[in-house]
């Protein structure tokens, strides 16, 4: 089943695929072959991006990554950090998403 953090990885996706049905999903690599602060899941959906950061119950996101989601947002893009399985968190981003639709008028 993976480590825990990965248990989240996928109960997020699982989530997003459900509620976003149709999105585009990047999951940039890790360690050597990926760049350090990336977040874990990037998607993008009717021309909205969106950054999330998974973290197991009780991981807490380390300074780097708060920064490359503070840029992400700064230029526009929905941010969270997935701390387990957060479905407040999670509900957050869908009702974000929801709220940029309909000002881009997208529904």
């Amino acid at each position: 089943m993976g480590t825990p953090e990965n248990r989240i990885k996928k109960w997020v996706d699982d989530q997003m695929k459900h509620r976003l049905s149709g999105a585009w999903r990047y999951c940039p690599p890790g360690g050597r072959f990926g760049s350090n602060g990336q977040p874990d899941r990037l998607y993008f959906y009717r021309a909205l991006f969106i950054a999330i950061e998974c973290k197991a119950e009780g991981g807490v996101a380390t300074e780097l990554q708060k920064k490359r989601l503070q840029e992400i947002s700064d230029n526009g893009g929905i941010v969270a950090i997935i701390e387990g399985k957060d479905s407040e968190e999670m509900e957050r981003v869908f009702n974000e998403v929801a709220n940029r639709l309909r000002e881009l008028d997208l529904r």
